[in-house]
């Protein structure tokens, strides 16, 4: 029996709520796990492109706006085929930009796509980042919403993005939670970065795994800190990347063992 495949999808309409840093880490998570991931975005601005490199990456435009292709569906037929010839391929990890899930998900609903995903045995897990504040919890709830109908299948995941440092509770009443978790939506917390050296790794464009592997001296070397904040800087890391290794246990292969 051949092993299962492995599509992570990582989307909100709103832009600015993490979705590239959490690509970036769940790729790294899965290679932890020897799963290397085909890189695929659908972004006009690029980002995940920008960051792992645009040779690794395949990368799509964002289709017409989504009431022009309620008038005429096939504006989008075909758009997104060869994204799906690479998530059926093997393990793939897909980033759509802002604004760019409800076209790709009316796709997914006009083509069928969740029967497909089921007989060429691709496991779907959709994760949907939040911050909080009000536009990005709407854009979050309405993608996980969207999901289903297209999608049912997939294993949604509303991953709280704590960057700003504020709590959820004013966005999500005890009802909220307890429907989303009775409708198979697990619910897990990606931690804010805290660490001197985050702005100066952004910059190098670095994956977590390749930071919490340099050396002190490396880090001392090539961004100019002291030896003691080159320790702080790369163990910060490296407990927030083991941070999200736990949220994630149970959802991505990585986790296993």
């Amino acid at each position: 029996m051949s092993e299962e495949k492995i599509s992570v999808w990582v989307l909100n309409s709103k832009g600015g709520v993490g979705k590239t840093t959490l690509s970036v880490a769940v790729a790294d998570l899965m290679s932890l796990a020897g799963r290397e991931p085909r890189f695929l975005e659908i972004d006009s601005r690029k980002r995940l492109s920008s960051f792992i490199g645009a040779d690794r990456v395949l990368s799509f435009e964002g289709a017409p706006p989504i009431s022009e292709i309620r008038k005429n569906p096939n504006l989008v037929l075909g758009h997104y085929d060869p994204i799906v010839e690479a998530i059926e391929a093997g393990d793939t990890l897909l980033d759509l930009g802002a604004n760019e899930d409800p076209a790709f998900l009316e796709y997914c609903r006009l083509s069928r796509l969740d029967e497909d995903m089921v007989d060429e045995e691709v496991r779907v897990i959709a994760l949907v980042p939040t911050v909080a504040e009000n536009e990005s919890v709407r854009g979050a709830l309405e993608a996980l919403r969207s999901l289903h109908g297209a999608m049912p299948s997939a294993e949604r995941v509303l991953v709280l993005n704590a960057r700003d440092g504020e709590g959820f509770d004013r966005y999500f009443s005890p009802r909220e939670v307890f429907e989303m978790e009775g409708s198979r939506v697990r619910i897990v917390e990606m931690q804010r970065i805290v660490s001197e050296g985050w702005e100066d790794f952004q910059r190098e464009r670095m994956r977590f795994l390749d930071i919490i592997a340099m050396e002190p001296d490396e880090i001392q070397k090539r961004f100019g800190f002291a030896r003691p904040k080159a320790k702080r800087a790369r163990g910060d890391i490296a407990a927030w990347f083991e941070a999200m290794r736990r949220s994630m246990t149970g959802i991505l292969p990585t986790t296993e063992g």
